[in-house]
């Protein structure tokens, strides 16, 4: 939901309407209403909700009117759909399976509008500020580091002297505000600051490998486009991913050689993944996370994998939400999720998890039953029949991948007859006619 709009100004006043409420009631539970408040705001009205809660929200409304006469106009339509969808959780995700999300046609356009061309910075002015006598932090804010030397930008987690602290050198908190980054490998760094990337964009190859942050470190809001490498990255105090939007290739946070035998406080601090949304590969293959871990309210529109994944005991997790249509081998992936999970305390999530499992085994029986009928045809064949080459429809599932309908077997592809069909009726074949 996109902020400082009538429909979420109104999702604001339905949230603080039901936790008033929930407050001014000693019976009622308020962390189960803080739950349900956090989870309106993250997912709007379109996510599953328990009779309960369909309870709760239209006691609120009904507060909002009696008491308040205030009409919440622009989320009505939404609000109407929700109390009379089916409250069972198999028929929410029966539609979550047959009706496709919209696809992002055009990524660079998408990317456009969210980050509105920041000014161009110096490799002077970055020097300057890295080499600036003061104990204060170093800030930027809507800059463009895409043309600045990769040594320069590493100037700015190095020591400072501090002036006025009989010269001693320091090490200054660094933060960065929707600026853009192209290329940018900050690999086997060792940052000694709180550093923030809110809301930035990372382009092309992002690198973080084997680096150690030793302090805070948060990407809240940034957005990875290109393939993104956290492969090894240790973290030893907090480290936030909240509304990360990943898209390329794929986003790796994977384990191998990294030793966090000695890693202390893992009981103080958080991992926070809330509310990200992985459009990339998304790959998190043997990592250990700590103590306090939050992977609620993340959305997997591609392959993800969590193949001898450690989480711990108790863990915020659920509200997962999956583009199965999308995603190849998704009964593969989300075997991965329930294992990694298996050890901990998250009904919730689990159960959601079983859904999902349930409805990708269904999926992968169609196909087969699909295969036998003849109804899956080869790249070759389809390419020969639209009269397109194998390149344009390599490419065309890489960028449209709605258009026809597919599914991936290990490394091979194949299209659905049917679909093929359907789209020669909207776009006609390309073969030459033989006069």
């Amino acid at each position: 939901m996109a902020p400082d709009t009538p429909y979420y100004r109104e999702i604001l006043i339905l949230q603080s309407t039901l936790t008033k409420l929930a407050a001014q009631n000693p019976d009622e539970d308020i962390n189960q209403i803080i739950e349900l408040a956090h989870k309106i705001a993250h997912r709007g009205l379109r996510s599953y909700f328990t009779n309960q809660e369909k309870q709760k929200i239209q006691n609120a409304i009904t507060c909002l009117k009696e008491q308040e006469h205030l009409e919440l106009s622009h989320i009505q339509d939404d609000l109407t759909q929700m109390l009379n969808n089916d409250t069972s959780a198999e028929k929410f995700f029966e539609r979550r399976f047959t009706i496709p999300k919209r696809p992002f046609e055009n990524i660079d356009t998408y990317i456009e509008s969210k980050f509105n061309n920041p000014s161009q910075i110096t490799n002077t002015e970055v020097r300057n500020i890295a080499q600036e006598p003061k104990n204060t932090p170093i800030e930027f804010n809507d800059k463009d580091f895409t043309d600045i030397f990769l040594e320069n930008i590493k100037l700015l987690f190095g020591k400072s002297r501090y002036r006025e602290n009989n010269g001693e050198y320091q090490y200054r908190d660094i933060t960065f505000y929707r600026c853009t980054f192209h290329n940018l490998n900050l690999s086997n760094m060792h940052f000694k600051s709180n550093v923030s990337f809110k809301e930035c964009l990372f382009t092309g190859n992002t690198d973080f490998r084997n680096s150690v942050f030793e302090n805070d470190v948060s990407f809240k809001g940034s957005h990875f486009n290109g393939t993104t490498h956290f492969e090894d990255t240790n973290f030893l105090k907090n480290a936030h991913f909240e509304h990360i939007k990943t898209f390329g290739y794929a986003f790796l946070f994977n384990q191998y050689t990294l030793d966090i035998s000695k890693n202390d406080d893992w009981f103080r601090y958080v991992w926070s993944f809330r509310g990200a949304q992985f459009n990339s590969k998304a790959a998190f293959f043997r990592r250990v996370f700590p103590e306090r871990v939050n992977f609620s309210y993340i959305t997997f529109n591609n392959t993800f994998y969590f193949t001898d994944c450690k989480f711990p005991l108790k863990i915020e997790a659920g509200y997962f939400d999956f583009s199965p249509q999308k995603i190849p081998d998704f009964e593969i992936s989300i075997r991965t999720l329930i294992a990694a999970l298996e050890q901990c305390y998250c009904t919730r999530a689990k159960n959601e998890l079983q859904v999902w499992e349930q409805k990708a085994r269904e999926l992968s029986t169609q196909t087969i039953i699909d295969d036998e009928k003849g109804e899956l045809l080869s790249p070759r064949a389809t390419a020969a029949i639209l009269g397109y080459s194998e390149a344009s429809l390599r490419t065309m599932r890489s960028q449209f991948p709605d258009k026809i309908k597919f599914v991936k077997r290990g490394n091979r592809v194949f299209y659905y007859k049917s679909s093929i069909d359907e789209f020669l009726k909207l776009i006609p074949s390309k073969k030459k006619q033989v006069i």
